[in-house]
């Protein structure tokens, strides 16, 4: 694929998931959310990183695949 293309829209995804975590606060009664939240967004930064750096389709599906949870 087109690696320019692909950095840019790693680089978007980075910074929307960047922006999330740091808009957590912790909200009385959802402590273990807000923790568990902060630990999903962190490990999927940290697919989306691997994935941009190796190239790899299957970290970046994996970030893809564990946003999605949160749709439902």
């Amino acid at each position: 694929g087109d690696i320019v293309a692909r950095g840019r829209a790693v680089g978007k995804a980075e910074a929307i998931v960047g922006e999330l975590a740091q808009s957590l606060r912790p909200v009385e009664g959802a402590g273990e959310l807000h923790g568990n939240l902060r630990q999903l967004y962190a490990y999927v930064l940290a697919e989306l990183a691997r994935g941009h750096f190796e190239q790899s389709d299957a970290a970046l599906a994996n970030a893809e695949r564990l946003l999605a949870t949160l749709e439902e």
